[in-house]
């Protein structure tokens, strides 16, 4: 399995976890942890 679809599934049962300076960042940069995830499942790494 690749590390992308490891990341998906870790993703899709809630098995990670955003840490605080993450979750700063990514509001710095105008989105939160479900475009995260919307990118994760969705998108292209």
């Amino acid at each position: 399995m690749s590390k992308l679809k490891e990341i998906q599934k870790l993703v899709r049962n809630g098995l990670y976890y955003v840490t605080e300076h993450a979750d700063e960042e990514a509001a710095t940069e105008g989105f939160d942890v479900y475009d995260v995830e919307r990118a994760l499942l969705n998108g292209q790494v």
